[in-house]
């Protein structure tokens, strides 16, 4: 029953049912990591936020690379342009937190920085622009 909900929500959104697992998986277990994140800004500790985020990250990596070993052959050559989509998306999105603990944000507008104000334009954008993607 869940694997067929989560088919049906995953045709409902316009994405693979891979990549609604994957997302459903990644959510569940970053929870500590989300709690570890919320914590870390809540004590004014920003950077311990951020590495948190970018580690989780980079640990999908490694669980494409298990997949694609169990498998035997590469998963993401299944990947639907939804899916290339949204892990464009996502590397857009690290690569602005990357370039922004090298080149740190001095004025702000809004009370937020260039790179949060770029990230909230990647997102909109990105979002509004997978509805048009099939």
């Amino acid at each position: 029953m869940l694997e067929q909900s989560g088919t049906a929500l995953a045709g409902r959104i316009g994405i693979s049912a891979g990549l609604f697992a994957a997302t459903a998986i990644a959510l569940v277990t970053s929870l500590p990591e989300i709690s570890t994140g919320l914590e870390s800004i809540f004590i004014g500790d920003n950077h311990l936020a951020v590495s948190d985020i970018m580690g989780g990250n980079a640990f999908m990596l490694v669980v494409f690379l298990f997949a694609d070993v169990v498998a035997g052959k590469p998963v993401l050559s299944y990947a639907q342009h939804s899916d290339m989509f949204l892990a464009f998306l996502a590397l857009a999105m690290m690569a602005v937190y990357a370039f922004s603990f090298i080149k740190k944000p001095q004025r702000r507008y809004f009370r937020l920085g260039w790179d949060s104000i770029l990230q909230i334009f990647i997102y909109v954008g990105g979002m509004l622009a997978l509805g048009f993607i099939r």
